[in-house]
């Protein structure tokens, strides 16, 4: 059974695909036939001042707002409402249990429940 490890690596070797993208097989290629100058800083900063204006402008990056509906919007109003009401409406509880505390440390809370009727 070893020798059956061997020949699978052997192939794996083989057809494995080059990780880096690189074809070894393939010929150099130079990328330009004439020698290139050096750049002074001027110039490759309007080479990136271009490309920038290009990357701003591209549709591909603009990335707009999704429109919400009426639906999310009172959703997060219910919720932003009722938390603090169930709070107050917790701690207007007539237990004592839960009156103490609050008349000690946050009296304020509790003036809904000595308002008078109209």
């Amino acid at each position: 059974m070893a020798f059956l490890n061997k020949i699978n690596w052997n192939l794996l070797r083989k057809n494995a695909p080059n990780s880096s993208g690189i074809d070894p097989s393939a010929p150099m290629q130079k990328q330009s036939a004439t020698p290139s100058t050096p750049k002074t800083l001027a110039e490759l900063e309007h080479e990136m001042q271009l490309e920038r204006r290009v990357l701003k402008t591209s549709p591909q990056q603009v990335h707009r707002k999704a429109k919400r509906g009426i639906g999310s919007r009172l959703i997060w109003i219910a919720i932003l409402l009722g938390i603090p009401v169930g709070v107050i409406w917790v701690a207007n509880q007539p237990y004592p249990v839960i009156r103490r505390p609050v008349m000690l440390h946050a009296p304020f809370l509790l003036l809904p429940s000595y308002r008078t009727s109209i």
